[in-house]
């Protein structure tokens, strides 16, 4: 894995860590709370004749808002261990999503067919080329290879089997450089008689909806940056 994977999985835990120890705590100090009231009320029950069944009321009361309490955390366990088992998920199945092997002969087609800079830049490759691709029995082979994986791992993470968050903040930029690449050669993998036109349909949306979040976000930091140029330059003046 690589070190921005690390980085992501080591976040992860530290994030996940703490839901769930400040779950457990929030529960214990609920717990506190509730005994401490019940016995300050439990204490300042009379004595008489329904002393007896008036605290055994107090205190079962008490044991009551506890156990809906513990009803409630119950609850919040179930989504936090259902948003940690969704970034388990990346790592079990996709925490090495191209294999050096696949990246390899990657690589390879790309000198052969000319499109190392496309590669190396995210810049669309030509019409041409995706028609040599598409016409090379190998090159086709180890291209489809590759989209596969991205097809997959854009099925899980539409599914909701992946965290879409967390798999955006590791695979965001990669995704949506493969589409830019090879969208010409897909175009021409959905009109091959023997091919689907859906081919890659999971991959695209995936692709389109992270490019769109990754534009917005750039938009956000630009204004965010200029109102803070403007600010500056009126403190300077004053």
């Amino acid at each position: 894995m690589s070190k921005y994977t690390w980085i992501g999985w080591y976040n992860a835990c530290v994030k996940y860590s703490w839901r769930i120890i400040g779950s457990h705590l929030f529960f214990l100090g609920v717990v506190g709370l509730v005994a401490y009231f019940t016995y300050g009320v439990f204490q300042q029950v009379p004595t008489g004749v329904n002393e007896v069944s008036t605290k055994a009321s107090v205190v079962q009361t008490g044991a009551v808002v506890i156990g809906l309490f513990s009803i409630v955390l119950a609850a919040l366990q179930v989504r936090v261990n259902a948003s940690w088992n969704k970034v388990l998920s990346y790592h079990n199945h996709f925490g090495e999503l191209i294999t050096p092997d696949v990246l390899q002969k990657l690589e390879e087609v790309a000198r052969a067919k000319e499109f190392e800079a496309n590669l190396k830049a995210g810049t669309a490759i030509c019409e041409n080329t995706a028609k040599a691709i598409f016409e090379h029995g190998h090159s086709d082979r180890v291209v489809s290879c590759y989209l596969d994986e991205f097809e997959e791992f854009a099925c899980a993470v539409n599914a909701g089997v992946v965290d879409d968050e967390y798999a955006y903040q590791l695979e965001g930029t990669r995704v949506a450089r493969v589409w830019t690449v090879f969208r010409n050669y897909v175009q021409h993998c959905r009109s091959a008689p023997a091919s689907s036109p859906t081919v890659y349909k999971q991959l695209q949306a995936l692709a389109h909806r992270w490019k769109d979040r990754k534009e917005h976000e750039h938009k956000a930091r630009e204004r965010a940056q200029r109102r803070k140029e403007r600010k500056g330059a009126i403190g300077s003046q004053v």
